[in-house]
């Protein structure tokens, strides 16, 4: 949404090829870094007034008597000249009304330029901190928790695209790994077998569209798996939880075990094998009672004391 946002304000104005990127106002890095793709595309030695300054005049003898007399100037002159004022008429039809009162005062492009960083952008002082905020951003980046491929590629380009517009740019292969290294270990068969390839030959564009189809498949189905063992696993728990939270029925269906104990036992001693063993059982018995002796007296075959003496 806030992409959109972004997008919205800068398109405003200056959608085709002759029209320069509009600047409103807002998201001043942005219209930044297209400013200077158009301007380049538009005719780079305008690029390079705007950030050096006006081309100086070539010398000419004799020296002009008129500055403003454009007959009298040499081709060369003509040329440095019709230079640095298309420099200055793009970035006039470049920005609002509002800027423009910002630059009125401004003679050349570069003047334009630097004021407008200036008001935006702060001193070299505070572009510094906004620099090192930035890098900080780009070197901490990791992919958050139910964050999708798209969502996170939108927060990298911002990064990148901020950085840029202070100078500060990324080559395509360090932005590659530094997102591969960002990925979580859910990743880590898809990051291996990207790792074994050549990553300075694959472009952001590229490995975007490898993730974005491996999380399509691979991790959808391992994700409706997991999905499908915890619902499992939750319904089982409550379940038992329930049962337990129950005190009749769990005393119910012990009575009921007990029940049907009883019965089996006087089944099975009924039966030839039931009649043997408890015989067993009872000679057992009285054997072990004969080892036995009363702690008082030490009367063998007897458990308690016998006050009779017998």
């Amino acid at each position: 949404m806030a992409n959109q946002v972004i997008i919205g304000a800068l398109f405003q104005e200056g959608t085709s090829q002759v029209r320069p990127p509009y600047f409103n106002g807002k998201h001043f890095s942005h219209w930044k870094v297209r400013m200077e793709i158009f301007a380049k595309a538009y005719d780079v030695k305008v690029w390079r007034v705007i950030k050096k300054g006006n081309y100086p005049l070539p010398a000419s003898t004799p020296p002009l008597a008129d500055p403003d007399d454009m007959d009298s100037y040499s081709k060369e002159q003509l040329e440095a000249v019709q230079v640095n004022k298309k420099a200055r008429n793009l970035l006039h039809n470049a920005i609002s009304g509002e800027e423009y009162e910002k630059i009125s005062s401004c003679d050349t492009a570069k003047e334009m330029w630097d004021k407008l960083e200036v008001t935006y952008e702060g001193t070299s002082k505070v572009k510094e901190i906004h620099i090192n905020m930035l890098v900080h951003d780009y070197e901490l980046f990791s992919m958050k928790k139910g964050e999708s491929i798209e969502e996170m590629f939108a927060r990298f380009s911002k990064i990148i695209s901020d950085l840029k517009a202070f100078g500060k740019p990324y080559t395509s292969g360090d932005q590659v790994k530094k997102i591969l290294r960002s990925l979580p270990t859910t990743w880590k068969t898809k990051v291996v077998t990207l790792e074994s390839q050549d990553l300075n030959k694959l472009s952001c564009d590229e490995l975007r569209g490898e993730l974005i189809a491996f999380e399509r498949t691979h991790l959808k189905k391992t994700n409706q798996e997991e999905k499908k063992k915890i619902v499992a696993f939750k319904t089982s728990t409550e379940m038992a939880e329930n049962e337990i939270d129950d005190p009749e029925a769990l005393q119910e269906e012990i009575a009921m075990m007990s029940r049907n104990m009883d019965g089996l036992m006087r089944r099975y001693r009924n039966t030839k094998k039931g009649i043997y063993l408890l015989r067993r059982s009872r000679q057992h018995n009285e054997q072990d009672k004969n080892d036995v002796k009363c702690y008082e007296c030490g009367n063998s075959k007897s458990l308690l004391h016998d006050n009779s003496g017998k």
